[in-house]
């Protein structure tokens, strides 16, 4: 087994090394990752690696003066360089250090990367193939389990991987925006080893010994801790790691994350019912802003949430068309049920806030041929989709604004005047080219002023609100129902540049054109 040491300032690059190939199927073991070219030295003196491979532009010491100093230790030592920069001045430097390889990270591929491993192992001549002893995945998969144990089994674990007394337990479940059931790590080429490599990269600097368990759909961390620490203190470190943690997971796989994390014990015998407690931390992370959650005594014994919703007042909202009082007014109804922990209750109240705007939203498709509500089978099936409290306050806010909006366009279309009923065909028709209030006053033949004047009066908004709203829904329509590329449909909707396109549709939906169409296009559904 040759032993590698991976030195870059990039964690997404080296977690994509880590899982771009199978590296003990071929011969290879990955010893150390390190940050910067003083990481790298301690990593070499303690592993002793075989091949470096590194970057050029680090921080206190580049790749070049790093396999310098490393070649002082050893010289047998073969090197890789990895970089953004195909300059002739650092290959001359790296030919005459005697590196191996020298590969432009936009060269950097699977086949790529083993055939400059296999050279530089072909130097090396033949290694014994050692395999590091690990504990049994399936047996601490049993333990979390309550399964029973032998004795013999619990004290091999213990020597292999829980050498301390404390223990607490950490679940990960993911979840991602689109509107399928399938599971998202399905979805990701090498998700376990993705997830290892970034909580490895996560766990280097933190001192405690913890053992990861990576499943389709959820991983475990179990926390091994010395006794002898202040209980009061670890639980505020693991959870400023777990924040770090969820970040780079995001970032890197770019899923939703709901967090769990169990009360300590000093017992390993107790690892299943910490398991339990982490799976039930994790449920509960649903009502909280950032799917973060200790695990509460509590809240496991849920508290029936009394309030019911007023729909007198939600139905004056309605009447006035006040968007900002319907927000409001459902920000406070949901965050008290938050309090309960009332999973039970948010979903009643959820299907009557769905129920209550039913009828009324029916007529208006109807009437205007468009799609407000989802086809979906049932709201228990909707409810399912959203990962915490946040986004499902946000889905109805939406929902009852698209509501309001549609009544809006039905009574101005009904009541509004000559003037600005012909000014809104006309921008309908007209809304992909580069009109202009000069343009659409002309065609109403009225004044540019006096047009400018009846948009605010009679619609409540100005004459470029109303164009950017029509564009907007114009794009929507076109992202759930088709496959046009971004620029395309700002092109077709009449925006000018797609990248401003990108923002007002951001500002104006609170998301990207991307999420929406994964969040609301499914081929079982005709949502336009």
């Amino acid at each position: 087994m040759y032993k590698v040491l991976i030195a870059d300032d990039e964690l997404l690059v080296r977690v994509g090394l880590k899982t771009t190939i199978d590296w003990e199927g071929n011969s290879f073991s990955v010893v150390g990752e390190a940050r910067n070219g003083k990481e790298a030295l301690d990593l070499f003196k303690q592993h002793q690696p075989d091949i470096l491979l590194t970057d050029v532009g680090m921080p206190d010491m580049n790749g070049l003066e790093l396999i310098q100093a490393l070649k002082l230790i050893n010289e047998n030592l073969k090197s890789i360089i990895l970089t953004h920069h195909d300059d002739f001045n650092y290959a001359h430097q790296a030919i005459n250090l005697g590196v191996v390889s020298y590969i432009l990270k936009s060269n950097l591929t699977e086949e790529n990367l083993l055939k400059h491993l296999k050279k530089a192992a072909g130097l090396l001549g033949p290694r014994e193939n050692i395999k590091l002893q690990k504990a049994d995945p399936k047996i601490i998969d049993k333990a979390l389990q309550g399964e029973h144990l032998s004795e013999q089994q619990v004290q091999e674990l213990k020597l292999a991987s829980f050498p301390n007394n404390r223990y607490m337990v950490v679940s990960l479940q993911f979840h991602d925006e689109s509107p399928d059931t399938g599971l998202p790590a399905a979805k990701i080429l090498n998700f376990e080893k993705v997830i290892t490599s970034i909580s490895n990269h996560v766990f280097t600097d933190s001192n405690l010994n913890v053992v990861p368990i990576v499943r389709k759909n959820e991983t475990l961390f179990i926390f091994n801790m010395p006794g002898t620490e202040e209980f009061h203190e670890r639980p505020r470190n693991i959870l400023s790691i777990v924040h770090l943690l969820k970040k780079n997971i995001k970032k890197y796989l770019n899923l939703n994350i709901s967090i769990g994390l169990s009360r300590q014990a000093n017992s390993f015998y107790a690892l299943a019912s910490l398991y339990e407690e982490a799976n039930r931390a994790c449920r509960d992370s649903f009502f909280e802003p950032d799917n973060i959650c200790f695990f509460n005594p509590v809240s496991a014994h849920y508290s029936k949430f009394e309030s019911e919703i007023d729909t007198k007042e939600l139905n004056l909202l309605i009447e006035d068309k006040n968007t900002e009082g319907i927000s409001k007014f459902l920000h406070h109804h949901f965050l008290e049920t938050a309090r309960a922990y009332d999973t039970q209750s948010l979903l009643a109240d959820f299907n009557t806030l769905m129920d209550y705007l039913r009828e009324p939203v029916q007529v208006s498709e109807q009437e205007h041929d468009v799609k407000i509500l989802p086809h979906i089978n049932s709201e228990s099936e909707l409810f399912a989709r959203f990962y915490n409290i946040s986004a499902l306050i946000k889905y109805l806010t939406d929902l009852y604004t698209e509501y309001l909006k549609t009544v809006r366009e039905r009574k101005s279309i009904s009541y509004n005047s000559h003037i600005i009923r012909k000014s809104m065909e006309y921008i309908r028709r007209h809304s992909a080219e580069n009109i202009s209030l000069q343009t659409v006053a002309d065609s109403a033949e009225v004044s540019r002023s006096y047009l400018s004047f009846l948009f605010k009066q009679e619609l409540g908004i100005n004459f470029s609100t109303y164009i950017t709203e029509i564009r907007i829904d114009k794009a929507k329509k076109l992202l759930v129902s088709s496959n046009m590329r971004i620029y395309e449909i700002a092109e077709k909707v009449g925006f000018d540049s797609p990248y401003y396109f990108s923002k007002v549709f951001k500002d104006t939906c609170g998301m990207t054109c991307k999420q929406y169409r994964s969040t609301h296009y499914s081929p079982e559904y005709n949502y336009w």
